[in-house]
């Protein structure tokens, strides 16, 4: 039985990661750093440290993170207040369709602060019991350590979670933390490996209320 429905962020919730590419490459470009589309991609879902990592060594270890991150948020938050956060398709109708009856919680490998601040300016903050960031974990996706505090801090079982996540990473940190997950691919489609590890693959989150109604 579904107690509890567990919602990534970027590139699930929000069109968020289509506005990382630009933002990233804009970076790099004004810092001179080879940072190109195909390593943006390569970081969706993972950790802060685990992206301050990755650009770290695609730039030989001369990556400024902090100048960077900064200035890559700042893009994006100019974006999203000029033109609001990007909210995906069937979004609202799910969370319509699961308050009340189900808890909810978002686990974000983003910061805390811009976690909330994207929740409250889509308006959307309100439905969750709880959210829980990158910060607030050791370790990020792909360990369950996200997911395993989101269920703990609302009180439901990991067996009786179901995960929504648009990355690689989350699901396969969905299943570490013995969850159920449904996968709905926004740039990279599922491999062999996470296709055997969710419970389906969805193209919107609108698809997601068919899968629970069978389940419960």
């Amino acid at each position: 039985m579904i107690e509890a429905v567990i919602f990534d962020m970027d590139g699930l919730m929000f069109d968020t990661e289509t506005l990382a590419v630009p933002a990233w490459e804009w970076v790099a470009k004004e810092l001179g750093y080879p940072i190109q589309e195909e390593h943006v991609y390569n970081i969706f879902g993972k950790g802060v440290d685990q992206i301050e990592n990755y650009f770290s060594e695609i730039c030989h270890g001369n990556f400024d993170f902090e100048t960077s991150w900064n200035m890559k948020l700042n893009y994006v938050t100019d974006w999203v207040k000029e033109n609001g956060v990007p909210i995906k398709s069937g979004l609202i109708n799910l969370l319509e369709y699961l308050n009340g009856d189900y808890k909810m919680a978002v686990a974000s490998s983003t910061n805390g602060s811009e976690v909330n601040r994207y929740l409250k300016m889509a308006e959307v903050d309100t439905y969750f019991d709880t959210v829980i960031s990158g910060d607030m974990v050791e370790k990020g996706k792909p360990a369950p350590d996200i997911f395993l505090k989101a269920a703990s801090t609302i009180g439901v079982q990991p067996q009786n979670c179901l995960v929504l996540e648009d990355a690689l990473s989350g699901i396969a940190a969905a299943s570490a933390a013995g969850m159920k997950s449904i996968m709905i691919p926004d740039k990279i489609e599922p491999d062999e490996r996470t296709r055997q590890l969710c419970l389906c693959e969805k193209q919107n989150l609108n698809e997601v209320i068919d899968v629970l109604e069978k389940m419960n």
